[in-house]
């Protein structure tokens, strides 16, 4: 007979919060306890989780952004396939980003539609403010990268072949479609977490003041003349500085 497989915490997270979508307590009777429980300690779950998922959330973006670095690394040393190799490591991590925000904010929807139905005290649904990185401009360095590559023969060659792989991680179809894509759903998916929390963008992002815009603003430019730099080495087979 056959074992059955042990569900991961993620699996478990998203079939808790179907069932409780749904309004199908079955699962979530079995989890937590009977009938009495699901409805008068759910919705503290709910911000369990919620805490749990924005935890984790931290490690993401820097961990994109290293990827990105590394990916910038192999360019510079015409490494073709491990270039691609870290782009759709950093695709992962910023889809993994954008699913941990999807799941906070339906975990705040859940939470202030059955806050007013139970019994108990409910404490308010609040998350650390000032403190969420900002995954958008990695996204839109990803794309800068990217490009850079497309504008290789070489290295588009690698695309083309590559570009209908499916990210099945990261949960988009295509390659192709993971690079274009994850920088507008993730910006409607913090647009949506803002709606959900009744909070400003500024509020629940860290470097959103106008210091702050101004250093990501520079680390942009930084990052695109690098990478004109490379390109530019690349075709005229220079080796770039250390």
């Amino acid at each position: 007979m056959r074992r059955k497989r042990k569900k991961t915490d993620e699996e478990r997270d998203e079939q808790f919060l179907l069932a409780y979508e749904e309004g199908d307590p079955d699962w979530v009777w079995n989890e937590i306890g009977t009938d009495y429980v699901f409805r008068d300690t759910v919705p503290a779950e709910l911000l369990v989780l919620a805490r749990r998922k924005f935890s984790g959330l931290h490690v993401l973006v820097p961990d994109a952004e290293k990827h990105l670095d590394r990916a910038e690394q192999e360019f510079a040393e015409h490494a073709y396939a491990p270039f691609w190799d870290q782009v759709e490591h950093a695709i992962n991590n910023l889809a993994a980003y954008e699913k941990g925000i999807a799941t906070i904010n339906r975990c705040a929807i859940l939470y202030a539609k059955d806050s007013v139905e139970t019994t108990a005290l409910v404490s308010a649904f609040d998350l650390p403010m000032g403190v969420l990185p900002d995954a958008r401009p990695t996204a839109r360095r990803l794309v800068a990268v990217v490009r850079m590559a497309q504008m290789d023969f070489y290295f588009a060659q690698i695309y083309e072949m590559r570009k209908t792989n499916k990210l099945l991680v990261a949960g988009f179809s295509t390659l192709a479609s993971a690079i274009y894509e994850i920088g507008d759903v993730i910006s409607s998916s913090l647009d949506e977490l803002s709606t959900s929390l009744h909070r400003s963008l500024d509020d629940l992002l860290e470097a959103t003041d106008a210091a702050g815009r101004r250093q990501v603003e520079r680390e942009a430019a930084e990052s695109r003349k690098r990478q004109e730099e490379m390109l530019d080495n690349i075709q005229r087979k220079r080796k770039p500085l250390p």
